[in-house]
């Protein structure tokens, strides 16, 4: 127990000797202890680092006690000072005794590694290529007391610290609010929209309350002095809210606090709303910061959120009106959720002005404007923004490239536009929908009636796509002729004369606006084409129609034209080739050696028309006629005729994009079946050679075929012609006699035949395996009619390895 003691009573002499260093009982022990952060100094104990500890918080505590016991010496400052001073808080100036902390900071930017420099605690440095902007940083508040031999206690400074948030609150808020640069549209270097103007304006309107409570708390307290000088008795505050006025009394700081937190929580929400604005979150983006905070529990937000929304909407919602009503985009400061491209904002250039050479009407109903769903309020959902984008495209559109401006202006003067607003959510539903329908059917108005778009639509597909087969029959038999010549030999006003003859004697009820869109084109060619191998159709397609028909749209009519135009000539020889062979059989009957060769050919021709047949009955019924018949029920037509019963056309909700994509899916269809593209093979090991490129191959093949077949025709009658003349000499009549033909023309012209037949048989099986493995049943289904007798592929039983 003496152990014990002696040591517990020598720590505190070893903890007053650590402190002085001048004395000799650890004269060793002090100077290592100076010479600690030297790498050459002797290591300490472990017992000496707790008695320097030890000793530190001694003398610290020490201090404390020495404070307080001064403190507690000097006289408090005055109550009514201290409220003068919060008072002057409250207003955002320095008090006597309490004052603003602020710093001052450099203008900052981002630091730079791998040099870190660290200002005030923040990972900034200084920009040293600009000159600094000096700012304040407000770092909460201070007391002024040196030289005053007055103190505060710890109680009341607590009380101070709290009611000066809201003088903090209010210098954010009111510098905010009064920049200089907010009046001229200019904060910072960026624009000061007209939402967060309305913002500042409504804070000003908030603000008045706030100056009115500084007004009622400053004349108490002008009241609490008088009445203290002339002996009387404190009356309540007057002008505050009915429970704080049953309260009797003057004013202290506790109630000065009670009666400023129902301000403070208005100034801590406007503080907050300061802090965000700004950068992305402005416009729609701050409409939807706000709107976010109307659906928490806390009543108080939630109202003052509601409150403060329906003045911010305003500007919101007059440029929502003038979108939905006129078509015009009445937005300089970029904070509606649609947006005008900016290569077509400085031009004005509008849908229906002249454009440059390849720039569609298309391009600009979808470049002109763009949806931008980050400015977007909340309170308004995906598909009604996009409602409300597509009624004033639609509107715009009408105006600049349709010329029905007129119906716009009426419109607007006949029905007066509802007064939009935040209060009224249900009302803007409705006026959206009805602006929406409005515009829409009126669009489709324009177009099928005043523009004649399915009549348009109906011509592309009986000229473009060989829908009028009379038509088609008057055209090949007029060109047929002139593009066997090589197609250097052929000239347009020749193609455009026989288009023109082919139409006159066709049954087309066009009308005479359609029939002028039509033209023959001939593509340059390269030496060794023909006039098949350039010839195309041409549908020309002026504004606003080329918003559907637009020249993408148009070339992918050409591709199918082409490939029908193609199918559609095959048939043609082959029906000739069919019909020579037919009708000239009793005169190939007079050869007896050719009676063989004639049966083959009968069997190869039918295949080969069987082959071609089947593939039109699949383009045209199959796949245009129900693809047609799809896009009428897609874009509402009741009946399918050309210039009838637009007036019927189904009252669904639409607008031109959904015409624009119906018309691509139905042409999407058309091309990709009518071409035999596979889409399941995107993802699968491709073909060596398309499936339309084999089907082009089997062309040529039949095409060599049938030109040999008319050499045996022709052989076939001079041999028929020699017998004749050797008959005739058997008779006594007098004729001259033919030499014989060389017998390996036969021949030749017989392998040829068998050869060309062969390789017909071996390429159509391969496209219809190929078919049959397709991933589209439509695809499947026609090598199915092709190989229905399994004549071009044996079934799978029939196969050695089955």
């Amino acid at each position: 127990m003496q152990h014990s003691g002696s040591a517990s009573g020598s720590a505190p002499a070893s903890a007053s000797s650590i402190n002085n260093p001048s004395s000799p009982a650890i004269g060793t022990t002090s100077a290592t202890a100076t010479e600690l952060p030297s790498r050459k100094s002797t290591t300490l104990s472990m017992s000496s680092y707790l008695a320097l500890h030890r000793s530190k918080q001694s003398d610290q505590h020490q201090q404390v006690l020495l404070q307080q016991q001064e403190q507690q010496q000097q006289e408090p400052v005055p109550q009514h000072l201290l409220i003068r001073d919060i008072l002057f808080i409250l207003q955002g100036i320095d008090g006597q005794f309490v004052r603003f902390k602020s710093k001052q900071l450099h203008k900052m930017k981002p630091r730079k590694p791998p040099h870190r420099k660290v200002l005030g605690g923040f990972g900034f440095e200084p920009d040293d290529d600009e000159e600094g902007r000096i700012g304040l940083v407000e770092d909460g508040i201070m007391f002024v007391l040196d030289g005053t031999g007055l103190s505060i206690p710890a109680t009341t400074r607590d009380l101070i610290h709290t009611s000066a948030e809201l003088g903090w609150l209010y210098r954010k808020v009111d510098g905010a609010i009064n920049d200089r640069s907010t009046s001229a549209g200019a904060r910072g270097g960026r624009k000061v929209g007209m939402v967060e103007q309305s913002l500042h304006s409504a804070l000003k309107k908030e603000m008045t309350e706030y100056y009115r409570l500084i007004a009622v708390l400053e004349g108490q307290v002008g009241k609490d002095e008088e009445a203290e000088d002339a002996g009387e008795d404190v009356r309540p505050i007057e002008g505050l809210e009915s429970e704080v006025q049953s309260l009797k009394g003057g004013l202290t700081l506790r109630r000065l606090l009670v009666w400023t937190q129902g301000m403070l929580l208005r100034m801590r929400m406007m503080g907050t709303l300061i802090g965000e604005v700004g950068n992305s979150n402005v416009g729609g983006a701050l409409l939807t910061s706000l709107h976010s905070r109307t659906s928490v529990g806390d009543p108080f937000i939630s109202t003052f959120s509601s409150t403060l929304l329906s003045t911010l909407s305003v500007p919101f919602f007059s440029t929502l009106a003038s979108w939905i009503y006129e078509g015009e985009l009445k937005d300089p400061f970029e904070e509606f959720f649609v947006e005008l491209n900016p290569a077509l904002a400085d031009g004005g250039m509008g849908f229906g002005e002249e454009k440059e050479e390849g720039e569609g009407t298309l391009d600009l109903w979808q470049m002109k404007f763009r949806f931008r769903k980050e400015m977007l309020p909340a309170f308004l959902d995906d598909g009604f923004g996009r409602k409300i984008f597509s009624t004033g495209k639609s509107l715009n559109f009408m105006k600049y490239s349709c010329h029905d401006a007129a119906w716009v202006t009426e419109q607007n003067r006949d029905h007066q536009r509802r007064v939009l607003s935040y209060a009224d959510l249900p009302g803007l539903s409705r006026s959206i929908s009805l602006a929406y329908s409005d515009a829409s059917q009126r669009l489709f108005q324009v177009l099928f009636d005043k523009f004649r778009l399915m009549d348009h639509l109906q011509a592309l597909r009986d000229y473009m796509l060989l829908g009028k087969g009379d038509f088609m029959e008057s055209l090949m038999e007029s060109l047929g002729d002139s593009l066997n010549r090589p197609a250097n030999n052929l000239y347009r006003h020749n193609l455009t004369s026989n288009l023109e003859t082919a139409l006159r004697s066709s049954s087309s009820t066009s009308p005479p606006d359609v029939l002028r869109r039509l033209d023959a084109c001939m593509p340059q060619s390269t030496p060794g084409e023909q006039g098949w191998d350039v010839f195309i159709l041409e549908y020309k397609v002026s504004a606003p129609l080329d918003t559907v028909l637009d020249p993408a749209s148009m070339e992918e009519y050409a591709k199918v034209f082409k490939f029908l135009w193609g199918v559609k000539r095959v048939e043609w020889v082959l029906g000739g080739t069919w019909r020579r062979v037919m009708t000239g059989a009793r005169t190939f009957l007079r050869v007896p050696a050719l009676a063989y060769h004639f049966h083959t050919l009968r069997l190869s021709l039918s295949k080969m028309l069987y082959f071609i047949r089947q593939l039109q009955y699949y383009n045209h019924l199959e796949i245009i006629l129900c693809a047609w018949n799809q896009f009428l029920k897609d874009i509402g037509v009741v009946d399918g005729e050309s210039g009838e019963g637009e007036s019927e056309r189904k009252a669904k909700e639409r607008d031109l994009d959904s015409l624009i994509a119906a018309h691509k899916v139905f042409l999407g269809r058309v091309v990709g079946k009518c071409l035999l593209r596979d889409p399941g093979r995107q993802g699968r090991k491709q073909l060596a050679v398309s499936m339309l490129d084999q089907a082009k191959q089997i062309f040529a093949t039949i095409l060599t075929y049938q030109e040999t077949a008319e050499s045996l025709c022709n052989f076939a009658l001079s041999e028929a012609g020699r017998m004749e003349t050797s008959r005739d000499a058997l008779r006594g009549i007098p004729s001259p006699i033919l030499p014989p033909p060389p017998p390996s023309l036969l021949t030749s012209i017989t392998n040829q035949l068998e050869l060309r037949s062969a390789e017909f048989h071996e390429k159509a099986g391969t496209l219809i395996g190929h078919l049959g493995n397709a991933s589209d049943l439509d695809l499947r289904f026609l090598g199915a009619r092709l190989n229905f007798n399994y004549h071009f592929v044996p079934p799978p039983s029939a196969h050695p390895s089955a």
